[in-house]
């Protein structure tokens, strides 16, 4: 979200929480169920015979919600609606340590891959074929490509999502929509802190998705997420959530080595999965991105679906390093707040500036090399 820079993390913070809650509301309304939160994304799951209809009706709301939203909004602190839909077989499954149930799978892989192909297409809403298929008499979209999506083997057809005939079938009916402006409460315990943020993207796991059962996926899953999450937890730092084979950790005690723990954390990993993967058919690898400084540490969401967990800038720009990864051809960048607090006692380079998805600025990366002591 562009909103982070201009904006204090407790600002922020306020803001998502009154998007948040208006998304999920719609999506409860449309008869979904809301999977996780993760900073400014929603992951949402439909289960009904009816469910690729119900989630692209329930999306094309939501650009309607959020446009009233906006209206009632500074022109600076507009929201952008991206999402991705795609329809197929998963297992219901809980996943490592800390407890986390989730639906992984292709059919998630690639949802989670469209959100992020919208930008390609300057589109806000792309959905995969087969849900295409199973939804085209309520629906009305436009073919694009058969394109290649990011940690897919072969090219998939998408569909850009116009609209979607309204369906009372499993909808609540709708409540007025607040226009209020971000006057949400931050949350119980909300607070300003410094910490260390990390994100970790297993890179080719979609390639080893299609050709396995679901329970093969996660028990394969369930073994590298157990493993990172022990490292995690060895150096000091605690899981904020798994999305998929996506993995958010934060680091914030002891205050002097947060940013250090993290590094040291990150490179156990890179060195852990050339073992594991030993074990497994498929090329894979680690893209992970660490950022350190002030955050809005409290509950994300409103009264109906709420997670703990951290938001701001910082967390944005971490978000987004993973990714920038590809550009650099390396595995572990760090942000400016990282390279500063942990300067001494890692070994690093300096990328340049980097423009990372929606920023207006361009951010200082570095790619982390080694750190001083073990792992």
């Amino acid at each position: 979200m562009r909103l982070a820079e201009g904006m204090s993390p407790t600002e922020l913070h306020n803001l998502l929480n009154t998007y948040l809650t208006a998304m999920i509301e719609v999506i409860e309304q449309y008869g979904g169920s809301v999977d996780k939160i993760m900073a400014d994304s929603i992951m949402a799951l439909w289960h009904q015979d009816n469910q690729a209809a119900l989630a692209c009706q329930c999306a094309i709301r939501q650009m309607e919600v959020l446009r009233k939203l906006n209206e009632s909004w500074p022109a600076d602190k507009q929201i952008e609606l991206r999402a991705g839909i795609n329809t197929g077989s998963v297992i219901a499954a809980s996943k490592s340590t800390p407890i986390d149930f989730s639906a992984p799978g292709d059919a998630v892989n690639l949802a989670a891959r469209l959100e992020h192909t919208n930008k390609s297409y300057s589109t806000s809403i792309l959905i995969g074929q087969s849900t295409y298929d199973l939804a085209e008499a309520k629906i009305l979209a436009r073919e694009l490509d058969a394109v290649k999506v990011k940690g897919k083997t072969a090219s998939v057809l998408i569909y850009e999502l116009i609209d979607a005939i309204a369906d009372s079938t499993g909808v609540q009916p709708m409540q007025a929509v607040s226009k209020a402006p971000h006057k949400s409460s931050s949350g119980p315990g909300a607070m300003e802190t410094e910490l260390t943020v990390m994100f970790v993207d297993l890179v080719g796991f979609s390639a080893v998705s299609p050709s396995a059962s679901p329970q093969d996926i996660v028990n394969q899953l369930n073994a590298y997420l157990e493993a990172m999450a022990d490292l995690v937890h060895a150096h000091n730092g605690d899981i904020d959530k798994f999305i998929g084979s996506e993995i958010m950790a934060l680091w914030q005690a002891p205050p002097k080595t947060h940013a250090l723990d993290g590094c040291r954390c990150a490179l156990a990993m890179v060195e852990a999965l050339e073992t594991m993967k030993r074990n497994w058919n498929a090329n894979l690898r680690l893209q992970v991105g660490i950022n350190s400084g002030k955050v809005s540490l409290g509950s994300v969401g409103g009264a109906r679906r709420a997670d703990f967990s951290a938001v701001g800038d910082v967390v944005n720009i971490a978000s987004r390093l993973p990714q920038a990864n590809r550009t650099y051809a390396t595995q572990v960048l760090v942000g400016e707040g990282t390279h500063l607090l942990a300067l001494r006692q890692i070994k690093d380079r300096a990328l340049g500036e980097a423009k990372l998805g929606s920023r207006r600025g361009a951010v200082r990366v570095y790619e982390l090399l080694e750190v001083r002591g073990p792992t």
